[in-house]
């Protein structure tokens, strides 16, 4: 038998070594190609989800501040300064300077203002980020910061402050601070690896962050004509409800209403099903649950799937004057203060008349009455004070009994606080007219007599048993009442740069 020589073979045994080697050589970068795209579509998918839940994060941001701006609110409570508006919560008050208040028709944060929150980490258990966090700033724009594609959507009224929210939500990523190879994602995301350019440092761990901008108005309760949370009953098909605008000459007369330039602004709505409405609504008419239809009564539109949220009002905290009496069962006569520190009344009842002047100089413009039990009496407000009512009993009031000596529905506010156990109506007679605002979420009011009211009602039930006449002035609807909460105007997220 005839053999290789030995020389040969080794040569032939080293070609299928190299070619061995080879192959384990290529297998191996082809298993580390696809362990690499692996793990950078695993990583990318995590990338993926941890983006989204930053956008979460960051609406939750805006939530939260939602929340600490309107957890107090309405409140008419006195702050450290002993001026009537809507304390900011206290979780605020720490990074604000103490005594700044919500004012009553404005954001109640000055111009200008930029305050930050940073609530504690979102911790999870599961795969990929456990940890999410976010930061919000706060700020009160004015006017002329106001984008020109919001103007529009405010109705012109810009006596209003709007508040803009920014909230980053930040996403954790794992520890690894190489990019992926998709360069679209990472334009995309922009995950912030190592070096945070915004902020100017390094960055301890990788994150990725998005920002949303949220503005938000304050709501206010008088932006609309008639509401009743529960019954709303008109008994007589001669009434009617229509609008009128006390600032502008061109929907008024000196201001007071004037049934040749009325308008058909009003909004007439029930939180409920129950409706009995025979007679005249130069506006809308709205329901919840109900079965309005419209007819040639109704000028507006008719729906039935609207709501109004009319949240109650806090008790203020102020003591009684000195001077004055803790009940008025005889003709009193008191001063009112000025606009930053008004004067402020405290009494169980009201049984008599109760005067509200100017005072001796003649320059007494505000004044804030809380009466704990009913006010059966009368109420005289002086021309040029502008008083505001605070009642946790009953209200009956005859014709003629509340009189406002301006005729600006402003100038007389009336709110109803929680009514005590076997309390909690309100009755007045139209029979020589009424200028006024009511806000009374748990009272039942209850209007007779024939006669005129100019303002605006919001009342936990509201029966007219007669023909009455109401004419809501749609000035009110600008910055008047206490904030009840804030409305949004625009969301958007904003790109990084």
């Amino acid at each position: 038998m005839k053999t290789m020589p030995f020389p040969a073979q080794r040569l032939k045994s080293g070609y299928v070594l190299y070619i061995v080697l080879l192959s384990l050589t290529m297998l191996s970068v082809i298993a580390g190609q696809i362990i690499l795209r692996v793990r950078d579509s695993y990583r990318a998918i995590h990338r993926a989800a941890n983006w989204q839940q930053a956008l979460t994060t960051a609406d939750s941001g805006v939530d939260i501040a939602i929340a600490q701006l309107t957890s107090t609110l309405p409140d008419v409570r006195v702050n450290s300064q002993e001026t009537v508006g809507l304390s900011v919560p206290q979780n605020i008050l720490s990074v604000l300077d103490t005594g700044i208040s919500l004012q009553p028709g404005a954001s109640g944060l000055p111009l200008n203002l930029s305050l930050t929150l940073t609530p504690p980490p979102l911790v999870i258990n599961g795969e990929g980020n456990t940890t999410q966090q976010a930061n919000v700033s706060i700020e009160v724009l004015p006017v002329d910061s106001v984008p020109n594609t919001l103007l529009s959507v405010l109705s012109g009224d810009l006596s209003l402050q709007l508040v803009r929210i920014r909230s980053t939500g930040i996403a954790y990523l794992d520890n690894s601070r190489t990019a992926g190879y998709e360069k679209a994602e990472n334009d995309l995301r922009r995950p912030v690896l190592v070096y945070d350019s915004a902020a100017r440092r390094n960055v301890d761990r990788p994150y990725v962050a998005r920002t949303v901008e949220v503005t938000l108005r304050p709501s206010l309760p008088f932006e609309t004509g008639v509401v009743s949370l529960g019954e709303l009953r008109i008994d007589s098909d001669t009434a009617s409800f229509d609008s009128f605008n006390s600032v502008l000459p061109t929907a008024s007369t000196s201001g007071l209403y004037d049934a040749t330039k009325r308008t058909k602004n009003v909004t007439v709505e029930t939180n409920s099903g129950q409706l009995t409405m025979p007679g005249w609504v130069f506006g809308n008419l709205y329901t919840n649950g109900g079965n309005a239809q419209k007819t040639d009564h109704i000028t507006g539109t008719v729906a039935n799937d609207r709501y109004r949220s009319a949240p109650p009002l806090r008790d203020p905290t102020w003591s009684g004057s000195a001077g004055a009496p803790p009940l008025v069962i005889l003709p009193t006569t008191l001063a009112a203060g000025s606009l930053l520190l008004p004067a402020r009344y405290k009494f169980t009842s009201v049984s008599s008349t109760l005067h509200i002047t100017k005072g001796l100089l003649g320059l007494g413009t505000n004044v804030d009455i809380w009466v704990t039990g009913d006010f059966t009496g009368k109420l005289i407000v002086d021309s040029g004070v502008q008083a505001r009512v605070y009642v946790q009993g009953d209200i009956s009031a005859g014709a003629g009994d509340w009189q406002n000596g301006s005729h600006r529905a402003s100038n007389l506010q009336i709110y109803g606080l929680k009514p005590s156990p076997g309390k909690g109506n309100m009755t007045f007679s139209l029979g020589s007219g009424l200028e006024a605002t009511i806000y009374a979420p748990e009272h039942s009011l209850i209007f007779t007599g024939s006669g005129n009211f100019s303002g605006s009602v919001t009342g936990a039930s509201m029966w007219v048993k007669s023909s009455g006449q109401f004419h809501y002035d749609e000035a009110l609807a600008l910055k008047v009442g206490p904030i009840l909460g804030f409305d949004l105007v625009s969301w958007k997220e904003i790109l990084p740069q």
